[in-house]
């Protein structure tokens, strides 16, 4: 089920625009835009974010007569983020496909990227994930990420960088654009800088990345208290862990004066 989506997300069978609340079905493929944000909940509470310009694909997903989930899935670009809260059952499957390797996890939270055509990085967030490549499987523990290259075994295990630390921030911004620089990070190249309107961050408005000498400007948001999470990604690409959600205020319209 489709339970958040913002700008142009549409399946690519009848190139119809998602809508909250619509059925996602095995076969489907879904298509974000460059500013195309969805949020999907499986089945036994799992979810899937996909982020812009991401071709994703469910290529089965049921349920056994006692309740084990069975899903496959396929993301030929793009970035996608996995949660999994629970560890799967002993006849629960749970993998993602890239051209170029194989994902499958037992409870955790990972990312999923293409990086041009022939290269995939996965990101461990939490658990672990088994990688398969070119008949070489590899473990991703919490904290890891891995390089595969089309036709090569997965490359060893690299440490993500940490978490970035809260930026500073006016504690009511009242007019446009929203502006401000990020801390000093020891390895980080760029930042990711996540909006959402809800405090699950299931429900992403705005995104885009920075480098770490340049400042984030948001030049069109509406009135209301964001939650942002802000990621560092080093020089090889690899991405951290988000940090803890931060409220980002607009206010530029005046609150009406009280008599």
């Amino acid at each position: 089920e489709v339970v958040s989506v913002n700008g142009n997300v549409y399946r690519k069978r009848d190139n119809k625009a998602i809508e909250k609340g619509d059925k996602i079905f095995a076969g489907q493929t879904l298509l974000s835009g460059s500013n195309g944000f969805a949020h999907l909940l499986l089945p036994n509470h799992r979810h899937t974010r996909i982020a812009p310009n991401t071709k994703f694909r469910i290529n089965y997903l049921f349920t056994l007569t006692d309740g084990s989930l069975k899903a496959d899935f396929s993301v030929d670009n793009g970035r996608i983020i996995h949660t999994i809260k629970q560890k799967l059952g002993i006849n629960e499957d749970f993998q993602t496909r890239t051209p170029v390797s194989i994902t499958g996890i037992r409870g955790t939270e990972f990312r999923v990227k293409m990086s041009g055509d022939d290269i995939n990085l996965i990101e461990t967030l939490s658990g672990k994930v088994a990688v398969n490549a070119n008949g070489k499987s590899l473990t991703l523990n919490s904290g890891q990420g891995s390089r595969i290259v089309e036709g090569k075994t997965p490359e060893k295990p690299k440490a993500l960088p940490d978490p970035p630390v809260h930026p500073e921030l006016q504690t009511i911004y009242k007019k446009l654009p929203v502006s401000f620089h990020t801390q000093n990070h020891e390895t980080a190249k760029r930042f990711r800088l996540r909006l959402c309107t809800d405090p699950e961050g299931h429900n992403t408005f705005y995104e885009n990345t920075a480098a770490a000498e340049e400042k984030f400007v948001i030049a069109a948001l509406i009135d209301g208290t964001y939650h942002a999470y802000l990621t560092a990604i080093d020089e090889q690409g690899f991405e951290s862990k988000p940090s803890t959600p931060f409220s980002v205020k607009l206010r530029t319209i005046p609150s009406p004066p009280i008599i």
